[in-house]
């Protein structure tokens, strides 16, 4: 059973991910997602019965580095849609 990507699917992956969709654009990324989730859905019906999983980290240790603290001139507001000096300003979901 397919499923159809919709014009609603898309303004709340648009919502979720805090992005701007252009109008003009619309209809190609809908077109773009929806050969994804057909693409999903394809390889969800592959029989993978008595297929190993692959895991590259099983076969080598992962190399890990010194844990040490660094000074950095980025803030990690920067790129926040809003902030107030070194804090997050989120939505109210709770009414008071």
């Amino acid at each position: 059973m397919a499923m159809e990507f919709q014009s609603e699917d898309l303004d709340k992956v648009c919502r979720l991910a805090n992005l701007d969709c252009d109008p003009e654009n619309r209809d190609q990324i809908q077109s773009q997602l929806q050969g994804i989730l057909s693409h999903v859905q394809r390889l969800t019906r592959l029989d993978l019965d008595g297929v190993e999983p692959y895991s590259l980290h099983a076969q080598s240790p992962m190399e890990l580095r010194e844990d040490t603290p660094q000074k950095s001139d980025i803030s990690i507001t920067d790129n926040a849609p809003k902030h107030d000096q070194n804090c997050f300003e989120v939505p109210q979901i709770i009414a008071s």
